[in-house]
C-alpha cells in the first residue's frame, strides 16, 4: 500500500483516473486530500471537503459487492476503535444515527475507484457527525485510512458475507422508502439483505428486492402516510 498526498484539488476520484492512466496507481494503493473543491457523493450530490475530514480514493479490482464492502469495512475499522458505527444501506456509516462517512464507487476500466469521505475533526453539516466527537485524538488521516484499506483489500476475491454486513446494518427492522431507476419508489420494511446484497423491502404486499438505490429511514408516521 502506497499513500499519495496533494494538498487541495478538484477530486480524488478525477484525480485517481488521471493517476491510473499514466500507471501512476495500482491496486492498493490511496490518494488523498485534505481538501475538495469539487468532491461528490451518490447521485450527483455536492460531498463538503473542508480540512478537517478525510477524502481519500482507493484502488480496488471492480468486483460486484466492493461497494458494500467499503462501507462495511469503514464501520469494522470504526467499531475496533470502540465507536458504535452502524450501516445505512447501502453504504453510509453513521455513528448515533448521524452521517460519519460515506463511499462512491465508480468503475475505471477492470478497477474500482472507492471514494471515501470521513469526518475527522469537524462535521460539516448539522446531521453530521465527526471521529472529534467520540475519540479525544481522533488521530492523523494515514492511521485511519490504512485499516480501512487493509479491511476493504482483505474481501477482494471473496463472496460477499450478508450475514457480516447484517450485524451492522441498521436499516434492517426499520420502516424505509427506496427511491431507484429513474422514479420507481417502494414503501415498507427492510427484512434483510441477499446473498447479492440486495435489501429486501415489504410494503405489506409484496417483497421487492432492491439491488441499488437511494434508502431513506422514515418514522411510523411517515411511513403511514406514503
Amino acid at each position: 500500500m502506497t499513500i499519495h498526498y496533494v494538498s487541495c484539488t478538484t477530486s480524488t476520484q478525477d484525480d485517481a483516473r488521471r493517476m491510473l492512466d499514466e500507471k501512476q496507481l495500482t491496486v492498493g494503493d490511496v490518494l488523498v486530500a485534505a481538501e475538495q473543491s469539487a468532491g461528490r457523493g451518490r447521485f450527483g450530490r455536492r460531498w463538503i471537503s473542508p480540512r478537517g475530514g478525510i477524502y481519500a480514493t482507493i484502488i480496488c479490482p471492480m468486483e460486484a459487492h466492493v461497494s458494500l464492502n467499503a462501507g462495511l469495512a469503514i464501520a469494522r475499522t470504526l467499531r475496533d476503535a470502540g465507536i458504535d458505527a452502524t450501516l445505512k444501506w447501502p453504504n453510509d456509516v453513521l455513528v448515533n444515527h448521524r452521517k460519519l462517512a460515506g463511499v462512491l464507487v465508480e468503475q475505471h476500466g477492470p478497477y474500482a475507484l472507492v471514494g471515501m469521505g470521513m469526518n475527522l475533526r469537524i462535521a460539516p453539516h448539522e446531521e453530521a457527525t465527526c471521529l472529534a466527537d467520540y475519540v479525544n485524538l481522533p488521530g492523523e488521516p494515514d492511521h485511519w485510512i490504512a485499516k480501512v484499506t487493509e479491511a476493504l483489500l482483505r474481501t477482494v476475491g471473496e463472496p460477499f458475507d450478508p450475514a457480516a454486513y447484517s450485524r451492522y446494518c441498521c436499516t434492517l427492522g426499520r420502516s424505509v422508502t427506496i427511491e431507484w431507476d429513474h422514479g420507481k419508489r417502494i414503501t415498507g420494511v427492510a427484512e434483510g439483505i441477499g446473498e447479492d446484497g440486495a435489501l429486501a423491502v415489504n410494503d405489506g404486499l409484496t417483497t421487492r428486492h432492491i439491488t441499488s438505490g437511494e434508502c431513506r429511514h422514515v418514522t411510523v408516521c411517515e411511513a403511514t402516510r406514503e
